[in-house]
């Protein structure tokens, strides 16, 4: 059993129980059977004011029995009393001790469980920082893939407008070759026009030569037969 010196030195008890131990329950308790009552924790004092109380009524009555008694009889039952109740403050304190031990165990029980629980976040968390993680890698992949496609779009683009340039350029070329070719065209049209002329130009001088040649021969056949007549 715990003394008044350790119950006091004893830290793992909250202030309030350990003066309820050192004071309510080993100086301020009644004898009688009613007081075990009152062997909840009491953190306000209340059952102690009314242990203090019976107390000091309880010592006032074995003072008036004690005149009426005979000095060793009075001894003997003082004895028994302080006997009884040293033993029933044992049984308090044991009760008290009990119960302290199992709001401990409770205490430990949830600490326990807390742990657990934080054991539980804590691996959560760092699962959770593992996906983050993985994700930064990958925002930062596609990033890099994002960047170096806006550089190709943008070799594109300028490649594009480039190729515009070049195909206006090439249209407006395209564009004077054929005004040329319907130049030609045109030209080539109306040297048809002067060829088919010139032909028919030519057929009719080849007639006319043959006709001349023909009368030609006439005269020379003429002139032959007047000098042979």
């Amino acid at each position: 059993m715990l003394s008044d010196v350790e119950l006091q030195n004893n830290s793992t008890f909250p202030p309030y129980i350990r003066w309820q131990l050192t004071h309510s329950a080993l100086k301020g308790v009644a004898t009688t059977p009613s007081s075990s009552s009152s062997l909840l924790i009491d953190p306000i004092g209340t059952n102690s004011t009314q242990h203090g109380s019976q107390c000091c009524n309880q010592q006032q009555m074995n003072q008036d029995e004690q005149r009426e008694m005979p000095v060793e009889e009075s001894g003997l039952t003082e004895l028994e009393r302080l006997q009884d109740e040293v033993k029933e403050k044992e049984e308090r304190v044991k009760k008290l001790i009990a119960q302290l031990n199992c709001v401990c165990k409770i205490s430990l029980d949830e600490v326990k469980e807390k742990d657990k629980n934080i054991e539980k976040v804590t691996s959560e968390l760092n699962v959770l920082q593992d996906e983050l993680k993985e994700q930064k890698d990958s925002v930062k992949k596609l990033t890099f893939e994002l960047t170096l496609f806006q550089h190709n779009c943008k070799i594109l683009r300028d490649e594009v407008k480039e190729n515009k340039e070049t195909i206006k350029k090439r249209n407006s070329k395209l564009n004077s070759l054929q005004q040329k070719y319907k130049i030609l065209q045109d030209e080539a049209k109306e040297n048809k026009e002067t060829v088919k002329n010139i032909t028919s130009e030519i057929t009719y001088s080849n007639t006319i030569v043959k006709y001349s040649e023909m009368k030609l021969r006439k005269k020379e056949k003429k002139s032959r037969n007047l000098l042979l007549s």
